[in-house]
């Protein structure tokens, strides 16, 4: 699941990478709109793989906002097999804090993967987490492909060992899949 978001006056989609600039009461709307979609996907939709559902770690770090969330990820228990991906994480995130939080909504989900800056100059601080999953978002440098591979590989090299999946999204077309497969990442997604 990927939230397209959009410029009301006009139309216009809006990167991925802006949601983090949205107030904490938006993030958690998207969430929740998130959580609906998922639930309400055909089974067909997620029966080869699983889905995955993003959830802002702003809203899981609001006591208030992730009580709500909470809820909502027992009530809406799905069926088939689906992932929570922790989004908008900063690389200056306390790993306690990220384990804190994935802790949180590891009961309600089948794995937690982390949605982490392709920027972080390091991802070790992810190894006491222990997601099931590290992702980095290229769609920010979608026009710039080249970059996008050094991002890539400066990933697959770094979190080699720290998930049992390494993954890539947002990438320009499919034509990249072979540099992600070079990098040691596992699973990649095109825009």
């Amino acid at each position: 699941v990927s939230p397209v978001i959009r410029d009301k006056p006009t139309g216009r989609r809006l990167p991925g990478f802006v949601l983090s600039r949205l107030p904490d009461s938006d993030l958690a709307r998207i969430d929740s709109l998130g959580l609906t979609f998922a639930q309400s996907a055909p089974a067909t939709t997620c029966k080869a793989q699983s889905l995955i559902v993003p959830m802002s770690f702003q809203t899981l770090s609001s006591s208030r906002l992730r009580a709500a969330a909470l809820n909502e990820l027992r009530a809406r228990r799905l069926t088939s097999a689906w992932v929570v991906m922790l989004s908008h994480i900063d690389h200056g995130t306390p790993p306690s804090r990220l384990t804190e939080m994935a802790s949180f909504i590891r009961p309600y989900c089948d794995a937690v993967f982390a949605c982490v800056p392709a920027t972080s100059p390091s991802f070790g601080y992810l190894s006491e987490c222990r997601f099931q999953g590290l992702i980095i978002d290229l769609e920010r440098w979608a026009k710039e492909p080249e970059r996008g591979v050094h991002y890539m590989q400066v990933f697959g090299e770094k979190a080699s060992g720290l998930a049992s999946v390494l993954a890539v999204s947002g990438l320009a077309s499919e034509a990249i899949f072979p540099a992600a497969r070079a990098a040691g990442l596992t699973q990649g997604s095109a825009r």
